[in-house]
């Protein structure tokens, strides 16, 4: 399978290379910044580096890296698309949450610094 985007098709971070083979796994690489990342390792950072699950985190990975529909991303892991509309939701929620509290957080640094 090959990626939806123009790009990279070889991770920087694990050397993996896109697969042309319809019976591998699907690999996705696509850009984070200028470094071409595979969604396997940003699903891994993702899951690591915030509150997201693994398969939340491979939801947002597939999204960011191919810009794929829910559709496209159920098919291809064999899942249901309400699965995948779902991990995208509790994302969305989890990643939303995180922000606002972040910025919560920020602005009372900043008010008890002044």
């Amino acid at each position: 399978m090959t990626s939806h985007t123009t790009g990279p098709d070889r991770c920087d971070r694990c050397d993996s290379i896109e697969s042309t083979n319809p019976t591998a796994e699907p690999l996705v690489v696509g850009e984070i910044g200028q470094e071409p990342v595979c969604h396997l390792c940003r699903r891994d950072e993702l899951s690591e580096e915030t509150i997201l699950s693994e398969s939340e985190a491979l939801v947002v990975a597939l999204k960011e890296l191919g810009d794929l529909p829910h559709s496209t991303i159920a098919k291809q892991f064999g899942l249901a698309k309400s699965t995948v509309d779902e991990y995208n939701r509790r994302a969305d929620n989890k990643l939303a949450l995180a922000k606002q509290t972040v910025e919560t957080l920020n602005s009372s640094v900043t008010s008890a610094s002044e």
